[in-house]
């Protein structure tokens, strides 16, 4: 019954830590699907190009050209254009509401913005 138990109770505490990998496509045109998505802390957000020329950009608002003010800074990960194909994934640690776009010319003024909100 101790083995069960504490059998029981490793899983149990495993499975919260248990990850999910979302995937954002971008493109055909100018959109990003789903263009919000609301994920767990600590679960992994992968962007697919299914071609053109994209970026995933958390840095500065491609209209405004003002900080998205995201709650962490991953500026340094956002992911570059690289034709089609997987473009990169990041993992999102912290709660809040994270904006990001696309800051190849012209592409932000189609109001082309998506938000991740991440739950706690």
């Amino acid at each position: 019954m101790k083995y069960f138990l504490l059998s029981l109770f490793l899983i149990s505490g495993f499975t919260n830590l248990a990850q999910t990998t979302h995937t954002v496509q971008v493109g055909p045109g100018m959109t990003y699907t789903p263009d919000v998505l609301t994920i767990q802390e600590g679960d992994i957000v992968s962007w697919v190009s299914l071609g053109g020329i994209h970026d995933v950009n958390f840095d500065i608002n491609s209209q405004t050209g003002q900080s998205f003010g995201n709650p962490d800074e991953i500026a340094s990960a956002s992911l570059p254009d690289q034709g089609a194909g997987e473009m990169g994934s990041i993992t999102f640690e912290n709660a809040g509401t994270y904006n990001y776009d696309c800051s190849v010319y012209g592409h932000a003024q189609w109001e082309w913005l998506v938000q991740l909100q991440l739950r706690k």
